[in-house]
């Protein structure tokens, strides 16, 4: 039954792309073509605009928690991730609490 939804659907899968900054994050639902890369859903969701110019070149993609590269497939329920850099030893911070 599951094949037959994705026929009906017209070969697309559903994703969630999420880019956390320190105050909110921003959420987006996306329908993809089946075989849409990871490179390709971060680029339709536009979320790579609400990255810091200076940051642009340092980021990481991931799906569900992982990094990934962007010729990574993405598969139906998936959640595309976008990871800014470490900009203070998460240690330190623990240890200051």
């Amino acid at each position: 039954m599951e094949q037959d939804a994705k026929k009906h659907d017209g070969g697309k899968i559903r994703v969630t792309a999420v880019f956390a900054r320190p105050d909110s994050q921003i959420v987006k639902s996306l329908s993809l073509p089946e075989g849409t890369t990871l490179g390709e859903a971060v680029e339709k969701s536009d979320l790579m605009s609400f990255v810091p110019a200076e940051d642009k070149d340092s980021v990481k993609f991931g799906i569900w928690g992982r990094v990934k590269g962007e010729s990574e497939i993405l598969h139906d329920g998936d959640r595309v991730e976008i990871y800014r850099p470490i900009t203070c030893d998460p240690r330190a911070v623990r240890k200051s609490r």
